[in-house]
């Protein structure tokens, strides 16, 4: 399913919500004729991007950028299925090495099959904590939220009071899990107590349905729920 956002509140109205089924993330779709993702699922048949795209009438060629929240397969596996348009990558650098070098050999081969000097660039640009990307509609903040993975990063924007959190932060409370490779509780702890600081209206998660509205509750509901890590 795809949703747009904007139904709900104006603030999100430059927003599409691409539902995952089963182990995917969600994908977040922002603008039209200039597109940015926030993650791409992981990329089997019932996630993927280009079909979901065309259904809302979007053309998938108009991808420009995908700022990845963290570099797990249910998030970067979708990569492969969009790298053809050549989009500018945004991961932060401790994570990338989770992507794996035949991950990253895949899509580099992705991009050199085409003609377009833009497509045989880098596809990778490393992104820290406090840059800014700037989106069709919006301007997003980099917050580096080490805890599920080194390299996890949310994305907030300032201007409309919405936070892209990754598997970082979860509705009610809920928190990504920190025992897989690169996670840390004392970091995960840190991270939440930074988010919660943060005026958030809106909360778009990198699972589970997006809280539209007051935001901030669910959030320090986290923050406070991470005490069982310590």
């Amino acid at each position: 399913m795809t949703l747009d956002l904007g139904r709900f509140d104006p603030r999100l109205r430059h927003i599409f919500l691409l539902e995952s089924y089963g182990l995917s993330s969600n994908i977040y779709v922002l603008g039209k004729d200039a597109i940015t993702l926030v993650d791409t699922g992981v990329g089997n048949a019932p996630n993927r991007i280009i079909p979901k795209l065309v259904g809302i009438g979007l053309k998938p060629e108009k991808i420009q950028n995908v700022l990845i929240t963290h570099a797990h397969v249910d998030h970067v596996g979708g990569l492969l299925e969009i790298a053809k348009f050549g989009p500018k990558i945004f991961i932060h650098p401790n994570d990338l090495k989770l992507l794996g070098n035949d991950f990253q050999r895949k899509i580099t081969a992705f991009l050199k099959q085409s003609n377009s000097t833009a497509m045989r660039r880098l596809p990778f640009s490393f992104v820290e904590n406090g840059e800014t990307i700037t989106a069709e509609g919006c301007v997003l903040r980099v917050i580096h939220t080490p805890g599920h993975t080194s390299g996890s990063v949310c994305l907030y924007d300032d201007a409309n009071w919405i936070l892209f959190s990754g598997d970082t932060v979860f509705p009610e409370g809920s928190f990504g899990r920190t025992d897989l490779p690169t996670g840390d509780p004392k970091a995960m702890v840190a991270s939440l107590k930074c988010l919660a600081k943060l005026k958030v209206e809106s909360l778009l998660p990198g699972h589970e349905d997006p809280v539209v509205r007051e935001a901030a509750r669910h959030i320090r509901l986290a923050a406070e729920a991470t005490s069982t890590l310590l």
